[in-house]
């Protein structure tokens, strides 16, 4: 197994906040704003659980490539009516990638990429206290193992499913913050790699 660097080094060492009801839960794509990464059939189901009544914000963090454009981004969540609740806050790094991450709750990467392996964003997300909720390919399934879920590729009713699992339970998504936090600590630290 690979391992990423611990996002909360170089901010002060925190547990992963408790979402109380008052707060809204943050799901972040981060990685790639490449089709095949996923972030379109994410907004599909943002629009599924917004139709639901499901309260959440979503941040996409990422460059752009391939055929993938703002504008094409742009478009889709405004047909899901989703421009007060989406934002694309561009590429980060360093600091500014540790704080997205520890800013967020849940860590959404539904890819079909088809040569994904191992995606360290999982294991950086995991290290920041994020719930993963991701594809069942590669390595996937054997990472998120019971500290998240996985659902098929391009499925986004069965991706806006999981992420209401944790949406709509504050409790659940503490506890699985803390597991997936737990299993970065105990599998994925760059000293176990």
């Amino acid at each position: 197994p690979n391992g990423v660097a611990d996002p909360t080094v170089s901010e002060p060492p925190a547990p992963p906040r408790m979402v109380q009801k008052k707060q809204t839960p943050t799901i972040l794509f981060l990685g790639t704003m490449l089709e095949s990464k996923g972030p379109l059939v994410l907004v599909e189901a943002l629009g599924l659980l917004q139709r639901r009544g499901v309260e959440f914000h979503a941040v996409f963090a990422g460059p752009w490539r391939g055929s993938l454009t703002q504008e094409r981004f742009d478009e889709a969540v405004s047909a899901s009516n989703l421009s007060s609740a989406v934002q694309h806050v561009g590429p980060v790094y360093g600091k500014a990638k540790s704080e997205t991450l520890l800013s967020a709750d849940i860590m959404a990467f539904p890819t079909h990429y088809e040569n994904e392996a191992f995606p360290l964003v999982v294991l950086e997300g995991m290290a920041a206290g994020l719930v993963p909720v991701t594809s069942n390919i590669a390595a996937l399934p054997d990472i998120v193992e019971g500290v998240g879920e996985c659902v098929p590729p391009q499925d986004a009713a069965a991706l806006a499913d999981a992420l209401q699992k944790y949406l709509v339970n504050p409790e659940l998504l503490h506890h699985s913050k803390l597991k997936a936090r737990s299993k970065y600590e105990s599998q994925f630290t760059q000293q176990h790699f």
